[in-house]
């Protein structure tokens, strides 16, 4: 095996520091948890980003086989299948979760990676990394995993504290193609740049003679 083999083998790394640390809010708010399963940080994107925006229209309806089918538009990839908790992937693969909650007054997805110790992480919104459940603890399986966040306060889009949503409904799991992220994405100038878990993307951003793009409150969406 040779060594990018190998180290195609190490994807997605469980890095928390990289998404929680030395890390400007303009980038920490606005990469949320399709970024995340994407294994992508936005700066100064304009909104969080929704699947189907990378291919140009965004998703239209709440909908597991809709949102899968606008994952594979963003990817232009039709290879994306479903897995299971269990099935071991080749190295060219990983897997991702999806499971929503349509019951809420403003109903939402919410996206799970599996990182290369095995276990599941997530990144709720503009809230930091994390490889915990709602009751806080680390997750084997999120399909079986407690994803009522509905007694847990996090950040909303308007950088107010607010209860979590309920996302009862298990979509499934997600064969994805390895990207050999992490990448930083600048929307600026619509580059794409190599990172790995130990950038600090504060420091990359001063080296580069980036601006944070300044938002009001109300920017946050």
């Amino acid at each position: 095996m040779t060594n990018n083999f190998k180290k195609l083998c190490s994807y997605p790394n469980w890095k928390p520091e990289l998404w929680n640390e030395n890390i400007p809010d303009n980038i920490k708010d606005y990469t949320n948890c399709y970024s995340y399963a994407l294994n992508r940080i936005e700066f100064n994107i304009e909104d969080k980003l929704q699947p189907g925006q990378l291919s140009g229209n965004k998703y239209d309806n709440m909908d597991c086989d809709t949102i899968l089918k606008y994952i594979k538009k963003d990817l232009n990839r039709y290879d994306i299948r479903n897995s299971s908790n269990s099935e071991k992937l080749d190295c060219l693969h990983y897997k991702i979760a999806l499971a929503i909650d349509k019951e809420h007054e403003k109903p939402d997805y919410h996206f799970y990676r599996q990182d290369n110790d095995g276990k599941w992480s997530h990144k709720p919104g503009g809230n930091y990394a994390t490889n915990l459940d709602a009751s806080d603890n680390i997750i084997n399986d999120p399909s079986t995993s407690d994803r009522d966040y509905s007694h847990k306060e996090y950040k909303n889009d308007d950088g107010e504290l607010e209860y979590g949503k309920n996302y009862k409904i298990f979509c499934g799991y997600y064969s994805m193609p390895i990207n050999k992220g992490p990448i930083l994405y600048n929307w600026d100038t619509n580059t794409e740049h190599n990172i790995d878990g130990n950038t600090n993307l504060n420091d990359l951003i001063n080296t580069n003679n980036w601006k944070n793009r300044e938002r009001n409150d109300d920017d946050n969406d």
